[in-house]
């Protein structure tokens, strides 16, 4: 970092409005100006008049039966909004939770037409924090570093990432960063073309990959919430719902194996984890927490070999179903249940080479007409440097739902996508 930039760093507050009780009174106060602001939306874009403040002080709780993208993807959003404006004011990761529920019950409470969901408080306080940390931790990171330039474009990027960080920068009030020492983070953006092949048949579409790595999940000391997380999402145009998936993976406390080591090759750990898959037949999305190892080996040449086991927990999580007939935007099952994630990747210093990823989900039905479901997800892809930091890449994308039923027949649907790529790494 140069010297300048190091001296507006160090300009930055630690603590934006610290005075003893005034970084509450604002961060309550911008998480209702939040709910205003997504109240404004609904009307606007769907002609919501039920959306607005009351005074209710009670309801009946209930399982959401709102579009796949509203539940798994536009709640943890909502709450990453929650969970950044308690950042932004100084608020740590732990000590933010408390607000990102609070704005999650004063909108189902009062803000919201609906009885109160279960799932919506567990998808936009959970998701919500997984959501606005990684968002938080990129976004302030690119204004800190400015490895974009800085100025307007610098500006931008952090707006896009986190659109809070992207006000407090805007209005002057500059989030706190999240160290002093600027915290690295290594970035892909790839366009290409996607064939996927389901039950319809086959169909070709533009996508769009944007990939982040964050802070080294190989620290010789011990590692706080977010200090290392990877975030990746999957957009197709032209699509009703463009995000094909998403996913944040992050760890909340861990260490190496031996406290002897100065540079660990095995971490074992507690991740977080937010997960959005939207093919055709396979939603599959829930927020899930459990015990992860990260190890690596040199192969020698600038090449290692990275591994990453978590075995999960998901409190709550939702699957496609056939057979949901409520006459409304639903087609999924609300449950509970377990998971497993398998990666390796072959890389060197600048490029993932080649990786291959499993997911294995159970999720037993609490809301819907099935019993239980199993679906799989595997992922492999192979990039190829090219020149400077850009590279050519294949993947391929297999899913698997296996769904039982008591009263219908049961269902096993598997699909799969292939994808082409251009990649630029930043």
């Amino acid at each position: 970092m140069s010297q300048t930039a190091q001296a507006q760093d160090d300009e930055r507050p630690d603590c934006y409005h610290c005075e003893p009780g005034w970084n509450f009174v604002w961060t309550v106060s911008e998480i209702l100006a939040t709910n205003l602001v997504v109240v404004g939306v609904h009307r606007i874009t769907e002609g919501g008049d039920g959306y607005g403040f009351s005074w209710t002080l009670s309801k009946s709780f209930r399982w959401d039966n709102s579009g796949f993208h509203t539940n798994q993807f536009g709640h943890p959003y909502h709450g990453g909004l929650y969970h950044s404006s308690a950042r932004s004011h100084g608020f740590s990761y732990i000590t933010a939770l408390p607000f990102t529920l609070f704005g999650s019950l004063t909108w189902e409470l009062n803000f919201a037409p609906l009885p109160i969901s279960y799932n919506d408080l567990i998808a936009t306080t959970v998701g919500g924090a997984a959501f606005g940390e990684a968002t938080y931790r990129l976004s302030t990171s690119v204004l800190q570093s400015k490895r974009f330039g800085g100025g307007f474009v610098n500006g931008l990027i952090g707006f896009v990432l986190n659109p809070i960080v992207g006000l407090h920068e805007l209005f002057g009030a500059p989030s706190p960063l999240v160290s002093r020492g600027a915290t690295g983070f290594d970035g892909r953006l790839g366009l290409g073309g996607r064939v996927t092949s389901t039950l319809a048949g086959s169909e070709a579409t533009t996508v769009l990959e944007l990939g982040f790595e964050y802070g080294d999940p190989f620290a010789a000391q011990g590692l706080k919430p977010f200090d290392s997380f990877e975030m990746t999402a999957r957009f197709t145009l032209p699509a009703e719902h463009p995000i094909a998936d998403f996913h944040v993976v992050g760890v909340l406390t861990g260490g190496p194996l031996s406290s002897e080591d100065d540079r660990p090759n095995h971490v074992l750990g507690m991740f977080q984890h937010l997960d959005y898959y939207n093919p055709e037949g396979t939603k599959f999305g829930g927020q899930s927490v459990g015990g992860g190892l990260r190890s690596r080996w040199s192969l020698g040449d600038d090449v290692e070999l990275r591994v990453g086991a978590d075995l999960n927990w998901m409190p709550v999580g939702v699957v496609t179903s056939e057979f949901v007939d409520l006459g409304i935007q639903r087609d999924y099952d609300h449950g509970t249940g377990a998971g497993v994630k398998l990666k390796a990747i072959a890389r060197t210093s600048s490029i993932d080479l080649a990786t291959l990823a499993y997911s294995g989900n159970y999720m037993h039905t609490i809301n819907g007409p099935s019993r239980d479901h199993f679906v799989h997800f595997v992922d492999a892809n192979v990039q190829i440097p090219l020149f400077n930091r850009y590279a050519a890449g294949i993947a391929y994308l297999w899913y698997l739902r296996e769904s039982s039923f008591s009263e219908y027949p049961d269902v096993r649907r598997s699909e799969s996508e292939f994808r082409v790529l251009m990649s630029v790494l930043y």
